[in-house]
């Protein structure tokens, strides 16, 4: 894909929330090789549901999803290796 002229590419279309680094840098070389980027979906679109976690740390996350949620029944605090 990086060899590809850039503007080479009509039209690209996304889909799915960019979360990782890898991700981003895919997405930045897409939009350099694209005359048009469309982003397809509430996920590509605005984050969707994997773009709230922007906003807490990986610990807090991991701690509502595991400990904290009303419906978690995990009384010996067991979590996933």
């Amino acid at each position: 894909m990086e060899a590809t002229e850039d503007s080479s590419i009509a039209v690209s279309f996304l889909n799915g929330a960019v979360r990782l680094s890898e991700q981003c840098k895919m997405v930045e070389l897409l939009r350099r090789k694209s005359r048009l980027t469309v982003a397809f979906g509430a996920c590509s679109h605005l984050g969707g549901i994997p773009g709230l976690a922007n906003f807490w740390n990986k610990e807090t996350i991991f701690n509502r999803a595991y400990h904290t949620t009303p419906c978690t029944d995990n009384p010996d605090g067991v979590v996933p290796q």
